[in-house]
């Protein structure tokens, strides 16, 4: 049994799946630190849907080594690890080693099948030269209450969230179909929420909450959503770590194992068009950035699409919004038949 515990011939991933379940079965939380742990602080200045994802990375690292390591971050995005178990305040661990995380893996992600959050683990692996699995199919964010009911009323009742923007500089993200999906879906409300500082073109008959959110909101609004559709993005991640199902408008831009999770549909178009990598790497994602330069003299303008189409990437123009709307029904319809059951009165039969 103490093997069992200590990875001792079994693989970590075994070894912390029985910790966990016992931990639980004796009613323990969170981890037991003491004088003997190792004080880390993981830096990260990334954008906030990269340090949603790292949050898988730690959540692994502590379940693969349980009470070895205390953690602290330094992030852009603190909203990300609040209440986190694994995560302390940085000034509890004043001698923590400092390691600026990164996720080089990416560089390699078209020609293996590894996901955006093993990239993350097995960057933690190569520093503190320990085995890091990935221990968890989705990123870890927590909270310190239940869902508040304390919405205002034009949020109150059932709703999609859709982001129809994202960032300025990375334009190969961008897709033109959102307005003809809510246009197709009058009966479907729609809550459009996306980053002040963003490209989001305004859209017709949903609630704006564009620039309106701190991303704690943010995650409650996920939280209490019936869904989201997007592109590849924060919301992507935030949807998968509270298990919600999601919508993802992916194009041919980036692998499709590299993003997809469970509960999600990764509409993607990788492999339909031969376009290749800044690096000449043909067949797969290509990981180009932007659709023309923007004039800003960075690398990203010489990341530009091969086969722009009317402003628009070709690959993104292949992915038509009746997909998105039946996708969108055939969750709305399972919900609604799942609702109806539980409220039907029970009718005795002859």
């Amino acid at each position: 049994m103490r093997e069992l515990c200590a990875g001792i011939n079994v693989d970590l991933g075994t070894a912390a799946a029985f910790r966990e379940q016992w931990a639980r079965e004796a009613g323990l939380q969170g981890n037991n630190h003491n004088a003997h742990t190792i004080p880390l602080l993981l830096k990260t200045n990334q954008a906030p849907g990269d340090a949603v994802v790292m949050t898988a990375a730690i959540y692994s690292l502590h379940r693969a080594h349980p009470g070895k390591y205390v953690t602290a971050v330094e992030s852009l995005w603190p909203e990300v690890f609040a209440h986190n178990p694994d995560v302390v305040p940085a000034e509890s661990i004043p001698d923590a080693a400092p390691i600026q995380m990164h996720y080089p893996a990416i560089h390699k992600s078209n020609e293996r099948g590894i996901h955006f959050m093993q990239g993350w683990t097995e960057f933690l692996e190569s520093v503190l030269s320990v085995q890091v699995p990935l221990l968890t199919n989705r990123p870890r964010l927590y909270f310190d209450r239940p869902m508040p009911d304390n919405l205002p009323p034009h949020l109150r009742g059932k709703y999609w969230l859709i982001c129809s923007g994202g960032r300025e500089d990375f334009t190969n993200k961008l897709w033109g179909g959102y307005q003809a999906v809510v246009y197709a879906l009058p009966g479907v409300r729609f809550v459009q929420i996306g980053g002040v500082r963003d490209h989001h073109p305004r859209l017709d008959n949903t609630i704006d909450a564009v620039g309106n959110t701190t991303l704690r909101q943010l995650f409650d609004l996920v939280r209490r959503a019936r869904g989201v559709v997007c592109g590849v993005s924060l919301l992507m991640h935030v949807a998968a770590a509270l298990e919600k199902p999601a919508i993802v408008i992916a194009g041919g831009r980036e692998p499709v194992q590299w993003n997809a999770y469970p509960k999600q549909h990764y509409l993607h178009t990788v492999g339909a068009l031969p376009c290749s990598t800044p690096q000449g790497y043909v067949g797969g994602a290509c990981w180009r950035s932007r659709i023309v330069p923007l004039g800003d003299n960075t690398f990203l303008d010489k990341d530009t699409c091969e086969r722009p189409v009317n402003g628009v990437p070709e690959c993104m123009t292949m992915i038509d919004p009746k997909e998105v709307v039946e996708l969108v029904l055939r969750y709305e319809d399972a919900r609604n038949r799942l609702e109806s059951s539980r409220t039907a009165p029970n009718v005795p039969t002859a």
